[in-house]
């Protein structure tokens, strides 16, 4: 079967996905996708095993790698990545996140007034933009960015990360647009590595991701390069997935109004709420690798070295060996951990941030589900590619008191 991750048509409804997936699924759990020149990992144990073989199945030669910094992090298959990984991963522990419960909650409120004060004049509330707006003060606070740059920082994440994911072919205007935005993020960054270097000289505690990356230069693999290209790792890779997580929670709960009234009266159902929507809409729903080692045999084919590999999230999340009835949605599902969702990936590269973007959300709607119920969705877009899963602009009205 060929295919590209176009979006066939325009998105009415979060759960077209399915539709999207369902006919790329009847291929099997692996096949060769001609148009792509690839291999397409659709099955859930097949996905899983490449997420585990991170040293067969590499991802230096990702299209990502140009945009979001060659010494990043991900794209590290060796212990390099292990040494960066270190240096903030007890910081995003859930119980370091637990602690950090306050904070979110402060700036959340602060968007949670812009959006009540716009639904009470009868205007439509543009989301996306309110929680690009959430994630940027959330991120930019955890990495000590100065107040007056975070305009600059949402700026640059939307021209970067809206072609991360692409092999842009040369000629295509975007990328300048790219190369421009990230040299004015790089060149910002520089800036602020000299400012922390000179607080951790003083022996400023490391109370921030910043100081801490800073801080790791000169270990063994850590240069000043490293440092910063994982610095714009961090800053790129926290924020579109969970705006698009969040955009896609918000058509759920509205489209869903008998899922809205269960968390509603029952808050408690929400961590299983966001597993279930992950699982049924995973926000990635590709990503890729290569096979650098051997030919090796999985899902019944034979891929060769140096083959490109698509994984497929999604789909793993809709095989119905591991899921029954996976087209439907269930609050109720709750798999065991063998058996988990894979939109934050799993293994080696599974998503550093994933308990930080829960409780992000968490704290964003929480305090909202009871109002949401007098929420209307006027208008949703979910752009031209299905490989990130989520409204690129979805706004919202007050329900009127006629319907």
């Amino acid at each position: 079967m060929d295919f590209n991750f176009s979006l066939p048509g325009s998105v009415t409804d979060g759960s077209q996905i399915g539709e999207i997936l369902a006919p790329i699924r009847e291929q099997g759990p692996v096949f060769w996708n001609d148009t792509l020149q690839g291999w397409m990992i659709c099955g859930y144990d097949e996905v899983k095993t490449v997420f585990k073989r991170h040293r067969e199945f590499q991802n230096g030669r990702s299209p990502q790698r140009s945009a979001f910094g060659y010494d990043a992090m991900l794209f590290h298959d060796t212990g390099l990545h292990n040494r960066l990984r270190a240096v903030w991963a007890n910081e995003v522990l859930p119980q370091a996140v637990n602690q950090r419960l306050e904070l979110l909650g402060r700036i959340a409120k602060t968007r949670h007034a812009i959006v009540r004060e716009k639904l009470a004049a009868d205007e439509a509330v543009e989301l996306v933009a309110v929680f690009q707006d959430y994630t940027t003060d959330i991120t930019t606070t955890l990495m000590d960015v100065p107040d007056q740059r975070r305009a600059d920082f949402k700026r640059w994440n939307a021209i970067i990360s809206g072609t991360s994911q692409l092999a842009l072919l040369p000629g295509d205007p975007r990328i300048a647009q790219r190369d421009e935005a990230r040299a004015e993020l790089f060149g910002f960054l520089a800036t602020e590595m000299e400012r922390h270097k000179q607080m951790v000289a003083s022996g400023s505690p490391l109370s921030n991701l910043t100081l801490m990356m800073i801080a790791a230069e000169g270990q063994e693999g850590i240069t000043g390069q490293v440092v910063l290209d994982n610095l714009v790792n961090l800053f790129l890779g926290a924020l579109d997935t969970t705006v698009r997580w969040m955009g896609s929670i918000v058509v759920h709960l509205l489209q869903n109004p008998d899922v809205l009234a269960a968390v509603t009266c029952d808050p408690g159902l929400f961590p299983d709420f966001l597993e279930e929507l992950q699982r049924h809409q995973s926000v990635v729903q590709v990503t890729t690798r290569h096979l650098e080692t051997e030919d090796m045999e999985l899902g019944g084919q034979t891929l060769r070295k140096g083959d490109m590999i698509y994984i497929m999230p999604g789909l793993a999340g809709r095989d119905g060996e591991i899921f029954p009835e996976p087209n439907r949605f269930d609050i109720a599902r709750r798999p065991d951990s063998e058996k988990s969702q894979l939109g934050f990936g799993f293994g080696f590269h599974q998503c550093l941030g994933m308990h930080l973007a829960r409780a992000e959300v968490t704290a964003f709607f929480k305090p909202l589900l009871e109002e949401m119920r007098d929420w209307d969705i006027a208008s949703m877009d979910y752009g031209a590619s299905w490989s990130l899963w989520g409204p690129v602009a979805l706004n919202i009205r007050r329900r009127s008191t006629s319907s």
